[in-house]
This record gives structure tokens, sequence and C-alpha cells, in this order.
């Protein structure tokens, strides 16, 4: 596989290019387009949340996937049960990561990606949820004396039988609807 990535932090890029991937040092801009060409994959892995305008961004991309091409997404579920919960309890803590970091502007239901997703012009091929056993939820509170084993299991289990309530993560896999340039 080829890989293009986008960072805007400079250091990250160069970080990235020292491993050897191709990286554009600033944000998606259709002047890379001739330069760059269509890619068979577009990942936005826990990048929308932290976006001004998500949506803009998924329609400056869509020149840059092939017509069969699909788009990729990974975003935090601000509905899991441990953000009810403290919402239940008055309180709404940033973190310095996971589902309530400090650095996100917009957070997503299950609903509410899908709605992004539909304004972008994209229809949903698969959407699941991830576990998320490495939460705090679970590893910093009185959960963390049930063997790890058993906990990990019944968080999976919890994520697929509930997974807007369980799950960490919405992985959402799509395609546009119109290939690009043919409105």
């Amino acid at each position: 596989a080829q890989v293009f990535g986008i960072e805007p932090d400079a250091s990250r890029a160069a970080r990235a290019a020292e491993r050897g991937i191709r990286v554009h040092a600033g944000v998606l801009s259709p002047s890379l387009l001739p330069s760059v060409g269509q890619f068979d994959v577009a990942v936005y892995a826990d990048v929308l949340e932290h976006l001004v305008d998500p949506l803009r961004e998924l329609q400056e991309v869509a020149p840059f996937v092939k017509s069969d091409g699909l788009v990729i997404i990974s975003v935090p579920n601000v509905a899991h049960w441990s953000v009810r919960l403290d919402l239940l309890r008055g309180n709404f803590r940033y973190a310095r990561f996971g589902i309530m970091d400090a650095t996100h502007l917009r957070w997503f239901t299950e609903e509410t990606i899908r709605q992004l997703v539909d304004q972008a012009g994209m229809e949903v091929v698969q959407i699941r949820q991830t576990a998320g056993i490495t939460l705090l939820c679970y590893v910093k509170t009185r959960l963390v004396h049930i063997p790890k084993r058993w906990r990990d299991a019944v968080v999976r289990r919890m994520a697929m039988v509930f997974p807007r309530l369980f799950g960490c993560q919405h992985i959402v896999i799509c395609r546009f609807r119109t290939p690009a340039g043919m409105s």
C-alpha cells in the first residue's frame, strides 16, 4: 500500500516523513490534487472531532477519492455510558485524551455522524463501534479489581449488544453517492 498523509502540525509531519511516509505539512487543499492524484481510501482516524468544519473537510476530500473508493471515519462516541453518567451527575469534564479530550471541538453520536456523512454526499456502507477496553472508566475505577480478561470480555460483549451505549468510537465506512466531478 502507498500511504500519503496530511498533517497540519509541521513537527508531526517531519516525524512521519522520517519514517518514510509521504506527507504534506498543511491542510487538505484542492491544489494538492494534481500532485497526489486520487486514492482508493481516505482515512479520518480521530480527526473530524478536532475540526471547526468537518462537513467542509469531507466535501473537499471527494475529488481525492476514486469513484469506487471509500472513506473510513473514526470518531468518539459522546453517548458512551460514562459520559452519560457524568452528565447525569452534572459534570462535563474535559480530559487529556479519550472521548472528552480537551482538544475536541465536536462530539458525535451514531445519529450525528450518520447525518454528517449524508450531508457530505456519502452513504454509510458499514458502521461499527469499538469497545474501548482501555478507557479510564474501566481501568481507573473499582472495575479495575475485576480480572482484566473477564472485564475486557464483558466490555466487548456489551459494546456488541448495546453499541450506542457501550461503544467507545464509531468506525464508519462510507462512499460518495456521486463520483467526484459528476454532480
